[in-house]
C-alpha cells in the first residue's frame, strides 16, 4: 500500500500538518540562561558575561529565522540550534564538575567534643 504525495496532501492538509510551536523552547533556553546568571562566582569558569553574549548570539537568529513556529528548517537553523544546545550543556556540566570538586575537596574539620 503505497501512498502518493497527492493522497498524503489530500488526506493532512498543510493547514493541519503546523510547526513546533517556538515559545516554550524560547522560554526554557532563557530560563537556563537566566539560572546560569544567577550562580555564585565559585562555579563559573571565565567572566560571567562571555557566556551570555555568546548564548544570546546564537538564539536571535534562531527566533528571527522561524518566529512563531518552527515551519522549516535549514542547516543554519539546525547548527545554530545544536551549537545552542552544545554551549548550554557544557556550561551545566563545567559547572556541576566545578562544584562537585568544590564539595569533594573541602577539608574535613573535627567537630567540637561532646
Amino acid at each position: 500500500m503505497t501512498r502518493s504525495r497527492a493522497d498524503a496532501r489530500i488526506r493532512y492538509p498543510r493547514h493541519e500538518r503546523r510547526g513546533e510551536a517556538r515559545l516554550p523552547a524560547v522560554i526554557a533556553t532563557v530560563v537556563a540562561i537566566g539560572l546560569y546568571q544567577v550562580l555564585p562566582q565559585q562555579l563559573l569558569l571565565g567572566p560571567r558575561y562571555v557566556l551570555l553574549a555568546l548564548e544570546l548570539l546564537l538564539l536571535v537568529p534562531l527566533i528571527a529565522i522561524n518566529p512563531r513556529r518552527l515551519t522549516r528548517q535549514t542547516r543554519l537553523s539546525r547548527a545554530l540550534s545544536l551549537t545552542l544546545v552544545l554551549v548550554i550543556a557544557a556550561s551545566n556540566l563545567v559547572s556541576l564538575g566545578i562544584l562537585i570538586h568544590a564539595l569533594v575537596s573541602t577539608g574535613v574539620k573535627e567537630g567540637a567534643p561532646s
